[in-house]
């Protein structure tokens, strides 16, 4: 291979490494095209002085030695067909072919006072009004595309009535506790503010003796009410203890949370406090930015989390070298304080598509991975938030190297989705989102395994939907019912095919599917057994995004799901649950209704017609020669389904071996009929081999032992 110490000066390069800026022979054809087997051409002009004067400067750039300390989080695997490359030439060639632009465009949306408020690129409403561009353009106008408040953005308003006199007074023991378990229930997995069993006992004491609190403790104890009130699980049976609860406290159609709210502003107001507030003041920061996320005001949270983020920078709550000053317990309380603001700052970044507050290279000082927090995992809940600000520091990067970039490289995906799959592999047994279907059921448990995973699944739908966006763009721009644009792709991923690079034989479009069914799949899992509260921002937002992707592609099927309607159909039902008490879950309901009735009527304009709702061939037969079930519609039979979690439940009442491998949604497709172990190539995977079988519902099996 021709390398920086074979270098002479030459006359002239050859068009190919011209355009990559790479060293040329000079030769007929060039060393670097014959290892290629590839046509090498010669421009009649020759490069004049000042270009190789500029080529020598600019080439060695190429050969530097990368800085460990920032590229070590994401070195590349040790692949043994590519790893001695990729040593010498890094995957810098044809960017073009490797990189995708980011197809939403930032916008600027109206509140309900007229305000222009800024929505990015990550952002689902971004991502919302690119499909309907398309969808107009492909289908012609609809409800769906003409709707009257697309270039508007839903921010409720807080206010008390006039004629209610204010009321400072602590609810009764019973209905304090309601609350105060319904806010640590609704909040596990993403939130540890206060230490449970500390919070708790105080709480107690000062339902005892109210006139010896604190004004910070009592704007603590009052937001933890309005939270926990505002997200509770209302579906209590009739007669019940919480029923009667709920009965005391909202009877006669009053809003309590939001009294309880404004009680906590006026006793201890956090904002009037900033300029000289400590650790208490950012606590109350971060409380009032969960409830006004859980009331629909998102840039009103955006607002107070920035303040919260800033004054804990002033506290020095963000470097790890000011713990030692502290006793113990308040060195946990700041880790874990700084660690709920910056999975809080990933949340609000990919929801309104703004930069991170906390940049994730600076996150990772007190933000320590799981393997790194083991030791000091002294709860359930430690060890939950533990995962989710690891998955939330992958999200951040995402949001660095993808959006902040405003491209999508398939390299980069790679790297990051190996990242996710260490992730899903180190998650506990009782944590992962398949144990909903086979273990007891606990409330608590369900919830906070559902954050968790929830944070996974939309990193991977972040990572993979410019992927997805691309491959639907290219499939409308070629003709109808032609696989002219699957075709370009393949020609384009086939000379690194065959050099072996992973992640251009990696169908990414179908991950973002994949990953958005088993989102919808999670939450349901938590409905169906009544743990999922009305009021859970976090599980409406991502609930909406995973739903809008799979009603993208049943209108341009890039992805072959044969259960696509019956995943969509779980997502309304569920969004129809909670747009009764949530006014953002009810406005994703009308999204969500009339993209899927612009749907169904073009399926029976094409049914009436004789139309085929076949859009072309496989991407993943294209790819990796598999025949896959679902072109058909037809199941495969009950000899040559694979085995599923269910299955090993069932026969042997345990749940299947943890050890599956990685990233089980990011498998290759659905439905597949049975194949031998020979067809399937190891370079056909991502992750590394030597892991067991891989099998779940509606994704290939791939065998790990050779």
């Amino acid at each position: 291979m021709w390398t920086s110490e074979k270098r002479q000066r030459v006359t002239q390069a050859c068009d190919r490494c011209k355009r990559r800026k790479k060293q040329c022979s000079g030769s007929q054809p060039c060393a670097a095209c014959s290892v290629r087997s590839i046509p090498c051409t010669f421009s009649s002009n020759p490069p004049n002085s000042n270009q190789l004067r500029s080529h020598a400067r600019t080439s060695p750039v190429f050969h530097k030695t990368p800085n460990r300390e920032s590229e070590s989080s994401l070195a590349w695997p040790l692949v043994p067909s590519y790893s001695a490359e990729l040593a010498t030439d890094p995957p810098q060639e044809d960017l073009a072919e490797d990189e995708t632009p980011i197809q939403n465009p930032g916008r600027l949306l109206q509140n309900g006072e007229g305000r222009l408020l800024y929505v990015g690129d990550s952002s689902t409403l971004s991502f919302l009004q690119t499909i309907r561009r398309l969808v107009e353009k492909q289908l012609g106008p609809s409800p769906f595309t003409m709707d009257s408040n697309c270039s508007r953005i839903l921010e409720a308003t807080i206010s008390a009535p006039t004629s209610i006199q204010q009321n400072y007074a602590l609810p009764d023991r019973e209905a304090a506790q309601f609350m105060i378990d319904s806010f640590f229930s609704n909040t596990a997995g993403l939130f540890e503010i206060f230490d449970e069993a500390s919070f708790r006992k105080r709480a107690a004491e000062t339902l005892e003796q109210p006139l010896d609190a604190q004004p910070e403790w009592l704007c603590h104890l009052n937001l933890v009410f309005a939270i926990g009130l505002q997200m509770r699980k209302d579906r209590p049976t009739r007669n019940s203890n919480a029923a009667r609860i709920l009965e005391r406290l909202e009877g006669n159609g009053l809003k309590r949370a939001e009294r309880f709210y404004l009680a906590a502003r006026k006793l201890k107001d956090p904002t009037l406090e900033f300029e000289d507030g400590g650790m208490g003041v950012v606590q109350s920061l971060l409380l009032m930015t969960i409830y006004m996320l859980a009331a629909s005001k998102r840039n009103t949270a955006w607002a107070f989390l920035g303040m919260a983020i800033n004054l804990s920078y002033a506290l020095g709550i963000h470097k790890e070298e000011t713990l030692p000053m502290f006793d113990l317990s308040e060195q946990t309380a700041r880790q874990r304080l700084w660690q709920s603001l910056y999975i809080m700052d990933c949340f609000l970044a990919t929801t309104l598509g703004r930069p991170n507050t906390i940049d994730f290279e600076t996150a990772s000082e007190l933000c320590s991975t799981y393997t790194q927090d083991l030791n000091r995992a002294t709860s359930p809940e430690a060890s939950s938030l533990s995962f989710s600000v690891t998955a939330s520091k992958i999200v951040g990067e995402i949001l660095s190297r993808v959006y902040h970039k405003r491209k999508a490289s398939r390299a980069i995906a790679y790297l990051l989705s190996l990242r996710f799959s260490e992730w899903m592999k180190e998650l506990p047994l009782d944590l992962h989102w398949r144990g909903s279907k086979v273990q007891a059921q606990d409330p608590d448990l369900s919830l906070r395994r559902l954050h968790i995973n929830l944070i996974y699944f939309n990193g991977l739908i972040l990572l993979t939907r410019p992927f997805f966006l691309d491959q639907i763009t290219r499939r409308l721009l070629g003709p109808a019912n032609d696989t002219s644009s699957l075709n370009t792709y393949q020609s384009a991923c086939g000379p690194r095919k065959e050099r072996q690079r992973p992640e251009q034989a990696f169908c990414f479009h179908g991950a973002c599917v994949r990953s958005a069914l088993h989102s919808i799949e999670a939450v349901h899992a938590v409905f169906s057994v009544n743990a999922l509260p009305r009021r859970d921002p976090f599980v409406i937002h991502w609930l909406f995004s995973a739903a809008l992707v799979m009603l993208a592609n049943m209108f341009c099927q890039v992805y072959v799901e044969v259960q696509s309607e019956s995943i969509v159909n779980m997502a309304l039902e569920i969004m129809r649950f909670c747009g009764e008490a949530d006014s953002q879950a009810q406005r994703y309901l009308t999204i969500l209704k009339s993209f899927t009735e612009v749907l169904q009527e073009d399926k029976k304009i094409k049914e009436q017609g004789g139309g085929s709702g076949d859009l072309g061939h496989n991407i993943f037969e294209m790819l990796f020669g598999i025949d896959v079930v679902g072109l058909s519609g037809e199941e495969s039979s009950a000899e040559s389904r694979i085995p599923v979690a269910a299955d090993w439940a069932h026969a042997d009442g345990i749940f299947p071996p943890h050890d599956l491998g990685g990233l089980d949604t990011l498998c290759f497709s659905s439905g597949v009929q049975g194949k031998s172990d020979d067809l399937v190539d190891g370079n056909d995977t991502w992750w590394n081999p030597g892991q067991d079988i891989f099998a779940c519902s509606g994704d290939i099996p791939v065998h790990f032992y050779s």
